[in-house]
């Protein structure tokens, strides 16, 4: 529950060569696997990840404290395609609150950055919901005290995303 192996297009064509691609295996941490890696860290009080969905009502606002989320979920069916945004929140033991939020244009740029979420196939058709929160863990994470340990875990999958290109 950590972590999944994923199987993913990879182009194995030398440069100035047509692409050819071959499947390829890699592990994947899993949003669960990150949060345990962050939850047992040092400094670490309190995590929380949500989805907020367009019946949702929710406040998200930045002042001279820090940025603050209120979140309250709608009691309607959940679709992933009604999907607008993605945070992730850590209480640190010092009392300090840090916040992200991700809305649904980065979440997809996310999705079509990943060699799987442009085929319809993979975790982002599957899991997507779980995928927005571990994006949004993705962008938190660098701005957590956390060990170098904890951050190879958390950017395990990086090698499943194609940066190289624009994604609009």
């Amino acid at each position: 529950r950590e972590g999944a192996l994923v199987i993913h297009p990879t182009n194995i064509a030398k440069p100035n060569q047509p692409k050819k691609y071959v499947d390829k295996v890699a592990w994947m941490p899993m949003v669960r696997g990150i949060l345990k890696k962050i939850r047992n860290a040092p400094g670490v009080s309190s995590v929380h990840d949500g989805v907020i969905y367009k019946d949702d009502e929710y406040d998200y606002w930045i002042d001279d404290e820090g940025a603050h989320l209120k979140h309250r979920p709608g009691f309607g069916k959940r679709n992933d395609n009604d999907i607008i945004a993605a945070y992730a929140i850590v209480r640190l033991t010092n009392g300090d609150q840090q916040v992200e939020v991700v809305g649904h244009d980065d979440l997809e740029k996310m999705r079509r950055s990943s060699k799987t979420g442009k085929n319809g196939k993979g975790p982002w058709a599957t899991w997507k919901s779980q995928m927005c929160k571990k994006g949004a863990w993705h962008r938190l994470a660098p701005k957590l005290p956390l060990d170098d340990d904890i951050m190879r875990v958390i950017n395990r999958d990086e090698e499943l995303y194609d940066f190289s290109q624009d994604q609009g």
